[in-house]
C-alpha cells in the first residue's frame, strides 16, 4: 500500500505537470457550454429553465462524452508508454490492474472536483438544486463507463489515435446494438436511443413522478458487465503489457 500511495502522489503531480487537470477543466467547461449553446442555437429557445439545461447537459455528456473524454483518457493511459515512466511501476511489481486503477483514481477524482464545482455554480445561478445532484450522479457514471471502455481498448494498442478511433467505433456499435432491442439496451444505457433517455425526458417534463427501478438496474447491469470484462481483459493482457514496459 505504501508503494500505491507513493504512486498516487506521483500521478497527481504528473497530471498537473502534464496539464491533464487543465484539459479536464477545459473539456467539462465545453460540455457545460454546449448544454447552453445547443438548445439556444439549434432549438432557438428563448429561455433555458434549470430542468431543461440539466437535461441538455446530460445529453451532451451521454452523446458527446465518448468522443471528448476518449481523447483525454487515452492520453492519460498512453502517456507513460511515450515517456517510459512506466518502467518505475514495473520494478515496483505493479500489474496492469493496479496501473489501471491508479489511472482511474486520478481521472475520476480530478473530474469529480471539476464537475462538482460546475454543478454547484449551476445550482447557485438557478437558485435550485432539485435536479442538480441527480444529473451530477449520472454524469459521473457516464465517465466511469467511458474510462472502462477506453481502458479495455488501450491494452491492445499504445497508439493514442488508434485507441481513440477504436473507442469511437465501439461506441457507435453499442448504439446500433441498442436499436436492436432486447439485451442490446445494456450496451449503451446512457445513449439517447435507449429507453432510459425517454424515461428521463418524462421525468423532467413531469409526466412521471419518479424513475422506475429498471432505470437504475439497467445502469448497474451495464457497468457491472464492463467492470467484469475489464478485470478479465486486464488479467489476460497483463503479461503482454509487461513486455511493453521493458
Amino acid at each position: 500500500w505504501g508503494v500505491v500511495n507513493n504512486m498516487l502522489k506521483i500521478e497527481f503531480q504528473r497530471s498537473i505537470n502534464n496539464k491533464i487537470l487543465l484539459f479536464l477543466i477545459a473539456i467539462n467547461i465545453i460540455c457545460f457550454g454546449l448544454g447552453i449553446i445547443l438548445p439556444i442555437g439549434v432549438d432557438h429557445v428563448k429561455s433555458l429553465p434549470e430542468p431543461d439545461f440539466l437535461f441538455d447537459l446530460y445529453t451532451v455528456y451521454s452523446q458527446f462524452g465518448a468522443i471528448f473524454f476518449s481523447f483525454i483518457i487515452a492520453y492519460i493511459l498512453n502517456l507513460d508508454y511515450s515517456k517510459h515512466n512506466i518502467t518505475f511501476m514495473k520494478y515496483n511489481n505493479v500489474n496492469l490492474i493496479k496501473y489501471m486503477v491508479n489511472k482511474f483514481i486520478i481521472f475520476f477524482v480530478e473530474s469529480t472536483v471539476v464537475i462538482t464545482i460546475l454543478m454547484i455554480i449551476t445550482g447557485l445561478v438557478y437558485g435550485n438544486f432539485k435536479y442538480v445532484w441527480f444529473i451530477y450522479l449520472l454524469i459521473l457514471l457516464i465517465l466511469i463507463q467511458d474510462y472502462l471502455l477506453v481502458g479495455i481498448i488501450s491494452t491492445f494498442t499504445t497508439n493514442l489515435l488508434v485507441t481513440v478511433g477504436i473507442s469511437i467505433f465501439v461506441w457507435v456499435m453499442t448504439v446500433l446494438f441498442v436499436s436492436i432491442g432486447g439485451i442490446g439496451k445494456y450496451f449503451a444505457v446512457f445513449d439517447a436511443s435507449n429507453t432510459n433517455y425517454s424515461t428521463m425526458d418524462k421525468l423532467f417534463n413531469h409526466k412521471i413522478a419518479h424513475l422506475p427501478i429498471t432505470f437504475w438496474t439497467d445502469i448497474a447491469v451495464e457497468l457491472t458487465g464492463l467492470i467484469i470484462l475489464a478485470i478479465i481483459v486486464f488479467y489476460i493482457r497483463n503479461k503482454t503489457w509487461k513486455k511493453k514496459i521493458i
